[in-house]
């Protein structure tokens, strides 16, 4: 029992709106804090680690940054060591990787830098399993959040409106605190200006992006220097990119993405091979090309990417906030959102620790976590909004700077082909162990802005250099 979260003996209950990875750990840290955490979620109980409807990335190839890795295992201890137990592969994210971007070939060696590959269903399969072992958290499966309920003349949110997808019934949850983890579904919009409350506004980048995914049988008579291959465009004069990362049951997992119109990958058999076969270098098509499909192709279109800017609002609801997709949408392809959540389920740790000790009053929750969610996201959504304004069809505000950063990036991936220090923070800023202004201090500043650009080698794609690093990173 928490006292800090107590009124008068009642019990403190808390509300996820939906089962996302975003609300599974959103709920893992209010099970410390709170009575009671309920988990409404749309799609039926789950069975085992298999895509479902909700989570359309499921089908697709997925990605977990090392900070995502660190956060887990500190809310779930062990399970990076049980996901691989159960299939996921191990890799040096560096050495196993080969990885061509803007038509630079990275360079590969042995960082010790390793993170765990596996599926999305495997991943919220056993994220799943850890949070039923938390005797306070429940789950309303097949069920929708109608609309939030708020008390008459009070500036707060104090519970939901639910329909159960199955029996058709309503049926109304009282809630200490409401966190909307309902990532594109969001009706916190909707429902803040229904309630009085002010319009919200929001940034979105209209980027076009399509991908389609499909599992192949690994081959265990081939064997291959890397462990995976992503090709990715380079823009503005090619949209097209793929990657393949091993997965449990033996599979590859492969994607192929495009932006704007003209560039979409297609789902018939043959047009998946041939857009491979279309990318700038051949080797993800030499990779995939005599293997054996262990599935259907899945596609996925994503429009834009968006940022609800609550940190913004003079005046927001407390008993309310929004994490995950929900509050920031990322372009998929680079693997970010997971592990966003994961450190924004930190952020919420902190602020309800500080509630805890009195240092923030319970109303203050949303402020308080609105606004550091929006710093931590702040970073990311600038390098992946300048990424996307490299892509001519491409629409909506460009930020301030973009020029420059475009141009130093650039030469970064220049020297990333060769220099394995440079490289090195690269992937840590790139995992979010490490701060972006890292790649802006004097001597990184210096080596970008004076060094000598190798010429064009004619090696496989990132194969990997003939030493190892005589540190790990």
């Amino acid at each position: 029992m928490n006292d800090f979260m107590k009124e008068q003996g009642k019990p403190r209950k808390a509300i996820v709106i939906g089962n996302s990875m975003a609300g599974k750990l959103a709920a893992r840290v209010l099970s410390d804090y709170f009575d009671t955490v309920t988990i409404i979620e749309q799609d039926p109980q789950p069975e085992g680690p298999y895509p479902r409807k909700g989570t359309p990335q499921s089908y697709h190839t997925h990605g977990l940054l090392k900070s995502g890795e660190n956060t887990l295992d500190k809310f779930f201890p062990g399970i990076m060591q049980e996901l691989e137990g159960h299939g996921g592969e191990r890799l040096d994210f560096i050495r196993d990787i080969s990885w061509v971007y803007q038509n630079f070939h990275f360079v590969r060696f042995n960082s010790g830098f390793e993170v765990v590959s596996q599926s999305r269903p495997l991943l919220e399969w056993r994220v799943h399993q850890r949070l039923l072992q938390r005797s306070n958290i429940e789950f309303a499966y097949s069920h929708r959040v109608v609309q939030y309920i708020s008390s008459p003349g009070e500036n707060r949110f104090t519970g939901v409106e639910t329909e159960n997808l199955v029996t058709r019934q309503s049926e109304r949850l009282e809630a200490d605190l409401i966190v909307d983890a309902a990532g594109s579904a969001t009706k916190t919009p909707d429902q803040l200006l229904k309630h009085g409350f002010d319009s919200l506004s929001q940034s979105e980048v209209h980027i076009n992006l399509a991908y389609a995914t499909r599992m192949y049988e690994r081959d265990p008579s081939v064997s291959h220097d890397y462990k995976s291959v992503i090709v990715f465009p380079n823009p503005p004069e090619v949209s097209k990119g793929g990657l393949t990362f091993p997965i449990e049951g033996d599979r590859w997992s492969v994607t192929l993405v495009g932006y704007g119109d003209g560039n979409h990958p297609p789902r018939d058999d043959q047009g998946f091979l041939n857009f491979a076969k279309s990318l700038t270098h051949p080797h993800l098509y030499d990779h995939i090309k005599s293997l054996k499909p262990a599935g259907d192709i899945h596609v996925y279109r994503f429009p834009s990417q968006v940022r609800r800017h609550y940190e913004k609002l003079d005046r927001f609801p407390s008993g309310l906030i929004v994490i995950g997709d929900a509050f920031c949408r990322f372009n998929p392809v680079f693997g970010q959102g997971v592990s966003i959540a994961c450190l924004e389920a930190l952020e919420l740790q902190k602020v309800l620790q500080e509630v805890r000790t009195g240092k923030i009053k319970a109303e203050g929750i949303p402020n308080a976590f609105h606004k550091r969610v929006s710093a931590l996201v702040e970073p990311t959504w600038m390098t992946a909004t300048s990424d996307a304004f490299l892509y001519p069809n491409t629409k909506g505000k460009k930020p301030g700077g973009l020029g420059f950063m475009q141009w130093y990036v650039r030469r970064l991936y220049r020297l990333s082909e060769y220099d394995q220090d440079v490289y090195g923070k690269f992937i840590r800023i790139l995992h979010m162990v490490e701060k972006p202004t890292e790649l802006f201090k004097p001597a990184m500043i210096y080596k970008v802005m004076r060094a000598k650009m190798p010429k064009p080698d004619k090696r496989t794609p990132g194969s990997p250099v003939n030493r190892d690093r005589e540190q790990t990173l």
